[in-house]
């Protein structure tokens, strides 16, 4: 009977220990977006808040930070100075990475503790309704014979990935980027009203900017970067792989945390995570926004940003960006 007190008594203690030493957030924890409120960054950052909160995944409040600026490098600074501190998670996206490619910052990914990969999003090339460019075929026969001759909008910074997914088409058309005529939007909003107002022949821009102006039957889709066809409003795009280019191409969703996280803070956001891409609410933002689901943990997602730093490191060197 006394050895049993005692075989009780260290099951206990070691219960007590363990539940004692598994990490879990005692502050506010911060989702921080490097852009200002409104664009596709911010709405993933709010939509992980919203759930993070809704579904009681944390036992502690949290919130959506805006730190616009510098392609989303003051945000990323700003969660680097909180070294070791697990309460802060950074949503990204290719600027993680191709900021220090292109010496914009000093700022690597090794810099940071990757937690998960999220979805893809994939591009879309656009036109007006009433364009007389028909089809991407017709696009790829005028940038093989003149590049110069079309003016192509690709959001708000050369080397983003819309800049990314034209000189990949262009390269698979052996035809030279650094010729299109690439005119710089603060924002995609402003390059789509550009296109509207007839000031630019096509813009190239993620899926979440161009459903609104296509449901409305304002633009026609040439191609998408995606491997296969979409569905809904989208169903009738072909893909650049259709029309016999080898053109696919997404943009990323990471979350980041500073770096110096302990093995038990990293476990505890990969479940997080993991149970936060099954929910009912992130599903229904994926269908809305036509990002398609890609969900990698945080060993994973660290294998893919090595991955991507080096393809992304190629084609910055290809369109004369790299640094």
């Amino acid at each position: 009977m006394r050895w049993c007190v005692i075989l009780m008594a260290i099951v206990l203690s070691l219960s007590s220990a363990l539940a004692q030493s598994t990490w879990k957030p005692g502050k506010n924890v911060e989702v921080v977006a490097g852009v200002a409120a409104g664009g596709n960054m911010d709405r993933t950052a709010r939509a992980i808040q919203a759930i993070l909160q809704e579904r009681k995944f944390i036992p502690s409040t949290s919130v959506v930070v805006n730190k616009p600026g510098g392609g989303q490098a003051l945000g990323l600074q700003y969660v680097k100075s909180q070294a070791g501190d697990p309460h802060y998670l950074s949503v990204n996206s290719e600027p993680l990475l191709t900021n220090r490619i292109a010496g914009r910052s000093p700022i690597e990914f090794t810099d940071f503790t990757p937690i998960a990969h999220l979805f893809n999003e994939y591009i879309a090339f656009i036109v007006r309704a009433d364009s007389p460019l028909k089809s991407g075929q017709e696009l790829v026969e005028r940038l093989k014979t003149d590049p110069a001759a079309i003016t192509i909008a690709v959001g708000a910074a050369l080397g983003n990935v819309n800049h990314i997914a034209l000189a990949l088409l262009m390269g698979d058309i052996k035809a030279d980027v650094r010729r299109v005529k690439i005119p710089v939007f603060n924002s995609t909003g402003e390059s789509m009203t550009a296109l509207l107002g007839g000031h630019i022949d096509l813009v190239i821009a993620t899926l979440a900017s161009v459903v609104g102006p296509a449901s409305a039957g304002k633009v026609r889709v040439l191609a998408l970067t995606s491997p296969k066809r979409l569905p809904g409003i989208l169903a009738s795009a072909p893909t650049w792989r259709e029309l016999g280019h080898d053109v696919t191409f997404a943009s990323f969703r990471v979350v980041v945390a500073p770096k110096g996280l302990g093995k038990e803070q990293v476990a505890y956001w990969d479940s997080v995570f993991a149970q936060l891409v099954e929910t009912e609410e992130w599903k229904k933002d994926m269908d809305r926004f036509y990002w398609v689901s890609n969900y990698l943990n945080s060993a994973q997602t660290g294998d893919f940003l090595r991955q991507r730093n080096g393809q992304l490191r190629k084609i910055y060197a290809e369109i004369g960006l790299a640094k």
